[in-house]
C-alpha cells in the first residue's frame, strides 16, 4: 500500500556472512529512514510471512480529526471495539481485491484508541489494531468509517451494518464503497510469531524508530503538505 510505513518488518534469507557484520553493512549503506534493527538465526523452514500469527498496525491521526477533540476519544474507543472478533470485511477493500480473495473474513484481536499525546508540537491520537491478517486498504477504510460515525453521532449498530455476511454475498456483489483515510497515517508496528522467532529483542529500537522517525515524518508531512485537513473536509 503506497505511502504506508513500517516500524518493524521481517524478511528471511540465506546468508554466508556473520549476522552482526551484515546488519552493520546494511545500516551503513541505507538512508536514515530505513534501518535494520537486528538479525537472528531461525529454523530452515521459517517463513517470514507464512509463520506470522498476527500483525499490529497503528494509525496516527491529528487530534483535530476527531470531532470534539479529547472529549470524543472515549466514544471513538467504544466504536472501534465493534471491529474486534471475526467479521466479513468484504466492504473494506477494493472490488478487485474482494472478488479475488479466497475469503474476506478476518479476525481482529484488539482494537483500541490510545490517549492523545503531543508529537513534535502537534496533538495526535493513535488507533491501534491487531489482527491475524489484513486486506489492502482495510485499516484505512476502518479508520475513515470510525471518523464518519463519530461525526454522524452514529450508533454501534450502524457500524456493524457495514460488515458483509458471507452467506448472503454472491461473487458478483460489489463491495459498498467506503472512503479510505490517507495512507500517510498508517504504519505496521510489528509482526508476531508463535515460535522460532520474535522481534521483541529489538523492541526498544523499534519503538524509538517509530517515535523518532515515522511519527516525526507523519507530523512534518501533514504540516508541510496539509494532508488530513482537506480529506476531513
Amino acid at each position: 500500500d503506497k505511502g504506508v510505513s513500517a516500524a518493524a518488518n521481517v524478511v528471511a534469507l540465506d546468508l554466508r556472512e556473520p549476522l552482526d557484520k551484515v546488519v552493520e553493512a546494511l545500516n551503513n549503506a541505507l538512508p536514515p529512514a530505513v534501518r535494520v534493527h537486528g538479525a537472528a538465526m531461525v529454523p530452515a523452514a521459517f517463513g517470514a510471512r507464512t509463520d506470522c500469527v498476527s500483525r499490529m498496525y497503528r494509525y496516527l491521526l491529528p487530534l483535530y480529526a476527531l470531532p470534539g477533540g479529547r472529549e470524543s476519544v472515549a466514544r471513538a474507543a467504544e466504536l472501534l471495539r465493534i471491529f474486534e472478533g471475526e467479521h466479513d470485511f468484504w466492504n473494506f477493500t477494493s472490488p478487485p481485491k474482494a472478488k479475488a480473495a479466497k475469503t474476506t473474513v478476518r479476525r481482529i484481536l484488539e482494537a483500541r484508541v490510545e490517549e492523545p499525546s503531543e508529537v513534535y508540537g502537534s496533538e495526535v491520537v493513535c488507533v491501534v489494531l491487531v489482527g491475524s491478517s489484513f486486506m489492502m486498504y482495510q485499516i484505512r477504510k476502518m479508520v475513515a468509517l470510525l471518523l464518519i460515525l463519530l461525526r454522524a453521532s452514529a450508533t454501534t449498530e450502524a457500524a456493524r451494518s457495514t460488515f458483509a455476511h458471507t452467506t448472503t454475498v454472491s461473487p458478483s456483489t460489489a463491495p459498498v464503497p467506503l472512503m479510505s483515510a490517507p495512507a500517510l497515517g498508517l504504519l505496521l508496528d510489528r509482526p508476531a510469531y508463535s515460535a522460532g522467532f520474535s522481534v521483541e529483542p529489538w523492541a526498544k529500537q523499534i519503538d524509538d524508530f517509530r517515535e523518532q522517525v515515522i511519527y516525526r515524518s507523519i507530523v512534518e508531512a501533514d504540516t508541510n503538505k496539509v494532508v488530513f485537513l482537506p480529506w476531513i473536509r
